[in-house]
Formats: structure tokens, sequence, C-alpha cells
């Protein structure tokens, strides 16, 4: 194991025993070895070695695209699928799991850190031993039921603090696009007497948050392509 992933055995150890925790090459190292599985190196579920499966299509195995977040699996809502497919290495293929493509009017691109584009498309676990534990969705995008409906949000997990003890999920709700906004008018005067006015736009409004509970999680996103 330590020769596969460029470490001494001792590191190994020492981690296993736990007197000291993995770093991100080591991580990146054990990922990408062949028998790892990076599902359960992500979210501690499932099996860590892969199975052999010497019958596995060279292009991967083809997972469904949705265009809008599903209430659940993807076999429990084969009307709202696109018909599209996309391989997906076998490591990451499930049949709780579906492709979203993000759509130009997602209110998830409004969350500009996130560095989300229409057409990326996002892989969705519905298992939802994926999120039996509230750390496992910490600042993920998720498909989340509000009112009824599916759709993405990125969910926090709230641990407690001394001014507010609770520990809780929460998903950020950005602002409606067409909320207006007060511009800033600057007005600077020349040596000349003369003026120059500039008009600032306004900064885009922090989002409004919302109390979820882990029933409300319909998927959680392992992992994002760029289309």
């Amino acid at each position: 194991m330590s020769r596969d992933v460029g470490c001494s055995p001792s590191v190994i150890t020492k981690i296993a025993a736990g007197r000291q925790s993995a770093g991100r090459r080591l991580l990146t190292a054990i990922s990408a070895h062949p028998k790892v599985n990076p599902s359960w190196l992500l979210s501690g579920v499932g099996e860590p070695l892969l199975a052999d499966s010497p019958e596995a299509p060279a292009a991967g195995w083809p997972l469904s695209i949705s265009r809008q977040p599903l209430p659940g699996a993807p076999a429990n809502s084969p009307g709202l699928l696109s018909g599209e497919s996309l391989p997906t290495a076998g490591a990451f293929f499930r049949e709780t799991r579906y492709w979203i493509e993000v759509q130009p009017r997602d209110p998830l691109l409004r969350i500009r850190h996130l560095k989300v584009a229409p057409k990326d498309l996002l892989l969705i676990e519905t298992d939802a031993s994926y999120w039996g534990r509230m750390d496992l969705v910490q600042q993920r995008i998720c498909v989340v039921e509000m009112r009824g409906q599916a759709q993405l949000a990125l969910v926090r997990h709230h641990e407690g603090e001394p001014d507010d003890p609770g520990d809780y999920l929460y998903v950020e709700l950005p602002y409606p696009e067409d909320e207006p906004g007060d511009k800033l008018i600057v007005v600077r005067l020349r040596p000349d007497g003369s003026t120059e006015t500039k008009v600032r736009e306004p900064a885009p409004p922090l989002p409004r948050t919302k109390t979820i509970s882990t029933r409300q999680i319909l998927g959680v996103c392992l992992m994002l392509v760029r289309r």
C-alpha cells in the first residue's frame, strides 16, 4: 500500500492508528489508485476497494441525464429524464445516481462563489445512506424539497456556537434575479470646476438562509463536470 501511494510504511501506520491525519497529497494519491473506491474516500460510505469488473464497457456505464432535479431515484421518475445519458466510470456508477444538466435560469447560478455554469453536469446520489451524517452534506450542492418541489441548493451544517448552540442544516437561497438594488452615484469635482459622475452598480445581496431537515434532502452532488 505504501509503495503504491508513494509514502513510507510508518506514515500509513500512524494514520491507521489515528496519530496523524492524511494530507491532501496522500489523499490524492490514494484516490488515483485503480483499486480504491473514490466514493468511499469522499464520503466514507461503501466498500474501500473496488471489485474487479472485467465486463465493464471501455467508455463507462451510462447514467441518465435530467434537466431538472428529481424527487427521488431516477428509476422512480422515468418521465422526467431527458432521454440522454453520459458514460460514467465504474467507480462512480450506481443505479441510484443520475446527472443533472444545470439550466440557464437555475437559481443556483446566482450563488457566485460556487462557480457553477449553465450546461454543467452534476452527479447526484439519491441513496439516503450518503447523508446519514450531517457533516457529509456540509457545503455540498444538494437536491432539496422546498415547498413541495425539488430544487438545487447549497446545504450547510451548523454545528453549534455559544450564541447559537443548535445543531442543524440550512440552505442558502439567492434573492430573485430581478430583486432591485440601490445604485451608488459618485460625483467628483475636477480642479477646473467641472464634475464627473459615475454610477456604481449595487453589490449582489447576501443569500438568505432557511433551516431544513435531513428528510428534505433528496440527493447530494458527488461531482461536477464541465460540458
